[in-house]
């Protein structure tokens, strides 16, 4: 009687166990994977070719440079105490400063005390300050920068030593890791500097 044939091939258990054995070691180095950690990274954050253009206007008595990519806003209140926020649109952050108008020497030396009193009172969240002075031919002023989790990482205060004094504070409108805006704070300061040396009475 015709029929299709079968041929059965027997293979011994030890071989049949090696085989096994042998295909799942190469499934198990195939999927294993090597794992390093990595560091945390911060997104890169350059500044374009930056020029300073000239901030004066004709009911403020004093004028000085600004980045060209920021925006300085005159402020006043009731009491005719002066602001000037500048801010930093791409940054999401704003220089405060306040205009103080002084009566003499005597007066100058009262204001700076307290502005440089303002300085320190961040003094117990900073991992350190650095104080930069600078003395141009009207106006004398000290540069701090603040090192650690601070909320305001460089400040100033300059004045002339009988007109008028001024004073900032630069402030990130949110939450802030330092390393992440470091290249930030570091133009920042630049454009402090900057202010400072060309900061006159009109």
């Amino acid at each position: 009687m015709g029929g299709t044939a079968i041929k059965r091939v027997y293979i011994p258990v030890f071989f049949a166990v090696a085989a096994a054995l042998t295909f799942s070691a190469f499934l198990l180095c195939g999927c294993k994977r090597e794992y390093a950690p990595k560091p945390y990274g911060f997104p890169r954050i350059d500044r374009d070719s930056v020029t300073y253009v000239s901030f004066a206007q004709s009911d403020f008595p004093l004028k000085f440079d600004i980045p060209s990519d920021a925006r300085a806003e005159l402020r006043r209140n009731e009491t005719s105490s002066v602001w000037i926020d500048i801010s930093y649109p791409e940054y999401a952050a704003t220089l405060y400063c306040t205009y103080i108008p002084l009566n003499g020497t005597g007066a100058a030396a009262e204001q700076r005390a307290k502005a440089t009193e303002f300085v320190y009172l961040h003094a117990s969240r900073a991992s350190s300050i650095e104080a930069v002075s600078f003395e141009g031919e009207e106006v004398a002023a000290t540069i701090y920068r603040l090192y650690g989790k601070v909320a305001t990482p460089v400040q100033f205060v300059a004045d002339d030593g009988n007109a008028f004094l001024l004073r900032g504070a630069f402030y990130f409108n949110y939450d802030v890791e330092p390393d992440s805006v470091a290249p930030v704070v570091q133009y920042v300061e630049e454009d402090v500097r900057r202010l400072v040396e060309s900061l006159k009475l009109r």
